[in-house]
């Protein structure tokens, strides 16, 4: 396990769990951890004594941000993550919380914090690659400052899961991942959400549909997707429900340039922007569509992956942009986490 802490004041750490052997050493507010080389500082090995380290840290009381890197032992193990949940329990001043994991790696042992009287300042969460059967009850049971919110939901009921986040008072970002294919359409009533400004959906396929009055101020909505079987009619609805909308990113895998279900969605998207009453840039693959708003209200075809070019060469050019773009959308989010 890895660790790098700042100064107290605003405290940072990067652990990294079951690597190689690492050491730690501080000094008067805040210390660094290392691999430990022949020769240097001295510091306490975490050689069979990491668990140790992990209950070590909930000593830094003044912790502020804390980003984690973890590997399925935390998730499995049970004392390393009753060693880190009792850690987060004294960490009563902290503000963010970010935590790097394995792909598809199961955060339940996270329902555990529901116990420990902690996180009441925190305003980020984030959960890169870990999955949720559901979002944890202590998120909107204890947490009134949060505005960030970055998690991966694994369960199609994921309606009472929306309640909850929409229910978060000061909630301004929310990157929400489905890691399944919704049965039924996924519903965004006009209850909740009321300060949310940026939305970002990835999932297999981006089925919402937007009530009237649904997230009042909502600015920059982003759709990643997949193909997926068009056995059906299965796209996003209600965008013009979103009344301060000025943005919207879709990104997709070039290589499903001609899948029905892509088409579709692209499609629906574009056509519910030309219609829509206000100015909106769309992205598609981090590519601006120009046009697609007429002033006759007449709709202008555009190709899948390129800027309103129709020229036999688009599909290489899509192929290039969709290498491409993943940095530049994911660009589009990372303002709202600084």
């Amino acid at each position: 396990m890895a660790v790098v802490v700042m100064a107290a004041e605003r405290a940072e750490a990067a652990l990294q769990v079951g690597r190689r052997p690492w050491s730690w050493s501080g000094g008067r507010g805040g210390g660094r951890c290392g691999p430990q080389c022949p020769g240097g500082g001295g510091g306490a090995s975490l050689m069979g004594g990491r668990r140790r380290l992990v209950r070590a840290l909930g000593d830094l009381r003044e912790l502020r941000v804390l980003a984690v890197t973890c590997s399925f032992h935390l998730s499995t193990d049970r004392d390393y993550y009753e060693a880190f949940l009792s850690s987060i329990g004294r960490w009563k001043n902290l503000e963010s919380l970010t935590i790097h994991c394995g792909l598809g790696c199961a955060m339940e042992f996270l329902g555990f914090l529901e116990e420990y009287d902690a996180l009441r300042r925190l305003e980020k969460f984030k959960v890169t690659a870990g999955r949720f059967a559901c979002v944890p009850q202590w998120i909107n049971g204890l947490l009134f400052y949060l505005s960030f919110v970055q998690i991966t939901i694994c369960n199609n009921q994921v309606t009472y899961d929306l309640h909850k986040l929409g229910d978060l008072p000061e909630l301004q970002c929310l990157i929400l991942g489905l890691d399944f294919i919704p049965e039924h359409a996924i519903v965004i009533e006009n209850k909740g959400f009321r300060e949310l400004q940026r939305f970002s959906v990835d999932g297999p396929m981006p089925w919402l549909t937007f009530e009237a009055g649904a997230m009042p101020k909502l600015t920059y909505l982003q759709l990643k997707f997949c193909s997926t079987p068009a056995r059906q009619i299965c796209v996003p609805s209600g965008i013009s429900n979103l009344h301060r909308l000025t943005e919207i990113a879709l990104c997709y895998n070039a290589h499903y340039l001609n899948s029905p279900s892509v088409k579709m969605t692209v499609e629906a998207v574009t056509k519910q922007v030309a219609e829509h009453r206000n100015p909106i840039n769309l992205f598609i693959n981090g590519i601006e569509q120009d046009d697609v708003q007429e002033a006759d209200d007449e709709v202008t075809e555009i190709t899948i992956g390129t800027s309103s070019r129709t020229n036999a060469g688009a599909e290489d050019d899509a192929q290039e942009v969709g290498e491409k773009a993943a940095a530049a959308i994911q660009c589009e989010i990372t303002e709202a986490e600084s």
